[in-house]
């Protein structure tokens, strides 16, 4: 992690394995830089909603709720950007930067309906919330929010599509968002070439997550299967897997 750390900044370490992954040493060295530092960790293999929703719950006041996944690489300016959208960005309650992986634009991307689509190109600063989506990591989330709206993590979901139904939720809340000057590279497996196994199974879970995103509306639903079936006929032909299909 390539950033300055500061004594005003609380830093809540979700370890998410079966057998504790933060070392002593570790963990006294991240103490030396953050005001306060916790590990959670209890063995189990938590949903990222869940992880997501108890770190958004500290007793303590904070105005930015940061959510950082351990394969984002931060660049040395994400703190200043946070800065910037606490100055310029007043009227979004979410603050995201722009999300590569390799030479693609993974986060903000373009979501129309029941469907998301890669951006080329993406604006900075504030933009209307009503079509755009973000991925978890890096982004940053005002306290007001999460004050106004509690656990705003869908824990129907796992995996996949956790962050897209945050957005979602969030767009039908808030107007605009803020997109900052910082640029992170995340190393996401999603986008990036698998065994087969692993894809086909990575591809299962996104897919199941289709419906539980738009499970409150019957024609959204209706479409999520269409685009459900579409895919996975896609794939059996791409990939000469019957598998796909079931």
């Amino acid at each position: 992690m390539q950033m300055k750390a500061s004594r005003e900044i609380a830093l809540h370490i979700r370890d998410n394995s079966k057998i504790s992954q933060v070392k002593q040493q570790d963990l006294q060295g991240l103490q030396t830089h953050f005001g306060h530092v916790f590990v959670d960790w209890d063995g189990v293999n938590c949903p990222l909603a869940k992880v997501y929703n108890d770190a958004s719950e500290p007793k303590s006041a904070y105005e930015w709720f940061v959510i950082l996944d351990d394969d984002t690489q931060l660049p040395l300016d994400f703190l200043e950007s946070l800065v910037e959208a606490d100055r310029d960005g007043f009227g979004a309650d979410i603050a995201v930067p722009i999300v590569r992986c390799g030479d693609l634009i993974v986060s903000p991307g373009q979501y129309n309906f029941v469907k998301g689509k890669h951006l080329t190109e993406v604006q900075r600063g504030m933009l209307p919330s009503y079509n755009l989506v973000a991925i978890a990591s890096g982004m940053a989330i005002r306290h007001r929010y999460i004050a106004s709206f509690p656990r705003p993590f869908d824990e129907r979901l796992s995996f996949y599509g956790v962050d897209t139904r945050f957005c979602l939720d969030y767009r039908d809340r808030r107007p605009a968002l803020f997109v900052t000057s910082a640029t992170l590279e995340h190393d996401s497996a999603l986008w990036k070439s698998q065994d087969k196994d692993e894809q086909l199974r990575r591809f299962k879970l996104l897919r199941q997550s289709w419906f539980v995103v738009h499970q409150d509306s019957l024609v959204k639903r209706a479409a999520a299967l269409g685009l459900a079936v579409l895919a996975s006929v896609k794939r059996t032909v791409t990939y000469r897997d019957i598998r796909y299909l079931l």
